[in-house]
């Protein structure tokens, strides 16, 4: 079985904040903040769109990229950043 890399082994540090992995987090935020926030037309939009907002509230921290701790690795308040984003979403919708 492959050794696991937890977030908290490489979220401090500026030579970690480099690292593929802390890029990669950043990368998986930043395509569900869009498919949330523009989302494509059609089903296939709507459908990235939900899956985003499904992991953006799971509590699940039994998995390197989940949500929790991936605000972890990028050192954000993974609460704040879910009411900032519902903020953002409602302010849209109106």
């Amino acid at each position: 079985m492959p050794e696991l890399v937890l977030p908290c082994q490489y979220a401090h540090g500026s030579a970690r904040r480099s690292a593929p992995e802390v890029k990669l987090a950043a990368a998986i935020l930043d395509n569900a903040i869009r498919s949330m926030l523009w989302p494509l037309g059609g089903d296939r939009g709507a459908r990235e769109a939900a899956e985003a907002s499904e992991w953006l509230y799971d509590g699940d921290r039994s998995w390197p990229f989940s949500f929790e701790n991936i605000c972890d690795v990028l050192s954000l308040d993974a609460g704040r950043l879910r009411r900032q984003l519902a903020g953002a979403i409602v302010s849209r919708i109106e």
